[in-house]
């Protein structure tokens, strides 16, 4: 029967007719033959297996995919030392597995040293005519942790989300107690970021923590200086209205049913705020809501 031999209609100047002719397959057999018993049924080439690895690395493939390549690339099977054209996979991707635990870590090591050995400082300088670097320096538009523009940006940012959820923010900044001297307001601001699948607390600025909730304390906050900034005395009024109904279960004159006697009941109510200074708020509460508590006419 005849064979294809590979020769015949493969490109001799192709990369790896070129590279199977640089790579010392000798050595690499001399090196792995004696892992190799002389009786029993005849082990894989070593120089197919070496360089279906040395394919594997090269093409980023895995076991069962670099097996099945090398059966559709004839210059595949050049490279792995086949004379006429293969048509069936050359082992079982598993062998890949058995091999690498015969030659170990060191054995591996060896087949990969030998491909970066071709490429010794004669063959750069002999080869490589030529290298371009091309580097471009450019300084970034980049807002770092420290930069107070950041911490505006956040201020911002959370104010914008409360207007759009409708969410009444409990201390803004034309209620809050500062001074104003000469047109500006000095304030300290931490920032706290919580990771809690790693347990790990960030900080602006960053506080060491010498003690338990040392990011609390004032005197380690920020400082950051507005101007124009003018505090205001706002009236805060919070109206209520309750509502409930109360039944009561009644005998009739026959005694034989109980009515059910249902009173809707009613209450409203204002609770008002007013800053008088600083240090000062008077609260006026007008039929307190949490004053709903049943008292005796008397």
């Amino acid at each position: 029967m005849f064979k294809t031999v590979l020769t015949g209609f493969i490109h001799p100047e192709h990369e790896l007719c070129l590279l199977a002719k640089r790579i010392d397959w000798k050595s690499l057999e001399e090196e792995f033959s004696p892992l190799y018993g002389k009786v029993g049924r005849p082990s894989i080439p070593i120089r197919t297996i070496v360089g279906l690895l040395l394919l594997k690395q090269m093409y980023n493939l895995g076991d069962e995919t670099v097996v099945e390549r090398y059966m559709e690339d004839p210059y595949w099977q050049h490279f792995c030392g086949e004379v006429y054209l293969q048509d069936k996979l050359p082992f079982d991707p598993s062998d890949f597995v058995h091999f690498r635990h015969r030659i170990g870590p060191e054995g591996m090591e060896k087949i990969f040293k030998a491909s970066i050995d071709l490429f010794d400082r004669d063959f750069i300088r002999r080869e490589v005519k030529e290298v371009r670097v091309d580097t471009t320096v450019q300084e970034k538009n980049i807002t770092f942790p420290t930069d107070r523009k950041l911490i505006e940006k956040v201020i911002e940012h959370s104010k914008r989300i409360a207007r759009k959820e409708d969410i009444k923010l409990k201390r803004t900044f034309s209620s809050l107690r500062f001074q104003n001297q000469e047109g500006k307001t000095k304030m300290g601001i931490t920032l706290l970021r919580y990771v809690a699948a790693k347990t790990e607390v960030t900080t602006f600025p960053a506080i060491p923590q010498v003690y338990a909730l040392a990011y609390r304390k004032p005197s380690l906050s920020s400082e950051i200086v507005f101007e124009g900034l003018k505090p205001r005395n706002p009236v805060y009024l919070t109206p209520y209205v309750t509502a409930g109904i109360s039944q009561m279960n009644e005998l009739n004159e026959a005694k034989t049913v109980y009515n059910i006697k249902s009173t809707p009941k009613y209450d409203a109510g204002l609770d008002a705020k007013f800053s008088i200074t600083n240090n000062l708020t008077m609260d006026v509460t007008v039929n307190t809501d949490f004053a709903q508590v049943e008292a005796d006419d008397q």
